[in-house]
């Protein structure tokens, strides 16, 4: 597999520029319609998104979108749903500030700055920082009061949670789950993210970080299943469908 970018259409200069540009910051090639092959990814810029093709792939390409997401129902706004519960919502004048050390699609961290959390979204692979950059570039177009209150930072948590400034009440982990047998296939996107991103297999060292960090808590989301990370026993769980979220709490001085 190669990762490359191009531009579509591609007679367009700025579109071009934009690809030339965006190369560069994501330290790969320029796509050669001469050699790609099947199964590799193109990340592409058209004129309304940023996308990621598959090449032969019949789907559609996948480009981050928080549009589809639910947060206007009473399940979607409620303060009792297990996310909210778990990063120690418990009323929206009390909104925590909240650092998300991996970020990945993105969905939890808008989820949380829908309900009133000033959220800073760290991720460290560049493409998928790159589509998480597009995607707020357009929340802002259409939600502009929900992505003020979202920050997206490209780079590696483990050096970014040293120095971070101001000190985030709550620290939220969600590293890639690990592979396991299951009984329903992965989501596409997060296929994509998988061959991305490969597994963190350095979650582990970002507990210890994240501890020293947050303010009130530190929050690791989890297949239901799978033990705590880095072997650490949470102080609780809150559990919703199909994933929980180990809790915790920095001890009180």
């Amino acid at each position: 597999m190669t990762l490359s970018v191009q531009a579509i259409p591609a007679f367009d200069p700025a579109l071009r520029e934009s690809a030339a540009r965006l190369a560069e910051a994501c330290r790969l090639p320029l796509a050669d319609p001469n050699a790609v092959q099947p199964g590799d990814l193109v990340l592409t810029v058209t004129a309304t998104r940023l996308e990621l093709h598959e090449l032969g792939h019949r789907g559609r390409p996948l480009a981050l979108d928080f549009a589809h997401l639910d947060v206007t129902s009473p399940a979607g706004r409620t303060l009792r749903q297990p996310l909210a519960k778990a990063v120690g919502f418990k009323k929206r004048s009390q909104a925590p500030s909240i650092l998300d050390a991996t970020a990945g699609l993105g969905e939890d961290a808008y989820l949380l700055a829908t309900l009133g959390c000033t959220v800073t979204a760290i991720e460290r692979q560049p493409v998928v920082a790159a589509l998480l950059c597009d995607a707020h570039r357009r929340l802002s177009l259409v939600q502009p009061e929900i992505a003020a209150r979202l920050t997206v930072r490209q780079g590696d948590a483990r050096q970014l949670l040293a120095d971070f400034n101001p000190q985030p009440q709550v620290v939220y982990l969600d590293p890639m789950f690990p592979a396991m047998n299951r009984k329903t296939a992965e989501r596409r996107p997060l296929q994509l993210l998988r061959r991305l991103a490969g597994d963190d297999l350095d979650a582990d060292a970002l507990l210890p970080l994240a501890l020293q960090l947050a303010a009130h808590r530190v929050v690791v989301k989890r297949p239901p299943k799978a033990p705590p990370l880095a072997g650490l026993p949470p102080a609780f769980s809150c559990h919703g469908r199909g994933v929980r979220w180990d809790v915790y709490p920095r001890p009180r001085k």
